[in-house]
């Protein structure tokens, strides 16, 4: 049976229930193996501003779907995970805590085609038995996902797929160029809305620079959409 890891859904421990959603842990990204054919961890961010990315096991995977992930482990166990990246004491880097050779594959990961045309950006992952990539999913809305097959290459500083794989169609139109950027409602920062996280609000797009930005303003977007009036 298949199974949906998006970035940005809300993770649900076996002990924890209910609450506020856009308070709970997150996906923030997924690590495959070296063939880019297994997903072998998934990181889940803690915290609502600032906050901390902790790598689990896809072993502790219980279910996934485009609404939440959820896991077998409890919360104390999770915060227990390893952080994706730990500072070295008396030095001015950090260390990650994947395997070498492995690659993460987050929100700023662009898919391309052979001929250099960009799809859009990794946005989740479909898995089957073992954990096996099946499909990489777009951040672009009612795409049904490319399958793993039509994979070139893979790494963290993109995705390249076969050129039949791309979504639109080369009769349809060209786009508009949107605009270069645009305000996040909620801190005022400038982002690109090519890469930015993005909201739907009554037929309105809103941009966002973080996780946590996107998740105050879908928890009370009125406040927000009033303050960018007055402004």
């Amino acid at each position: 049976m298949s199974a949906t890891i998006t970035l940005g859904s809300p993770v649900q421990c076996r002990d924890t229930s209910g609450g506020m959603p856009f308070l709970r842990p997150r996906v923030s990204g997924v690590v495959l193996d070296p063939s880019a054919s297994r997903v072998d961890y998934l990181v889940v961010h803690r915290g609502f501003i600032g906050g901390q990315d902790q790598c689990v096991p896809s072993t502790d995977l219980q279910d996934a779907t485009p609404e939440g992930v959820t896991l077998r482990i409890s919360l104390d166990e999770l915060k227990a995970m390893p952080a994706l990246e730990v500072k070295v004491p008396g030095q001015s880097f950090a260390q990650r805590s994947i395997p070498e050779n492995f690659f993460l594959l987050d929100k700023g990961t662009p898919i391309s085609d052979e001929t250099g045309r960009q799809l859009g950006h990794f946005y989740g992952v479909v898995i089957g038995p073992e954990h096996r990539v099946e499909q990489i999913l777009l951040d672009l809305p009612d795409h049904p996902g490319i399958r793993a097959e039509a994979i070139i290459a893979c790494s963290e500083s993109g995705i390249e797929v076969r050129e039949m794989a791309q979504p639109v169609e080369q009769s349809a139109p060209a786009p508009s160029p949107g605009p270069t950027v645009v305000r996040d409602p909620v801190c005022d920062m400038e982002v690109d809305p090519a890469t930015a996280l993005r909201a739907e609000y009554y037929g309105t797009t809103y941009y966002f620079c973080s996780m946590a930005c996107k998740q105050a303003f879908e928890a009370d977007p009125k406040t927000y959409i009033a303050k960018e009036r007055t402004v």
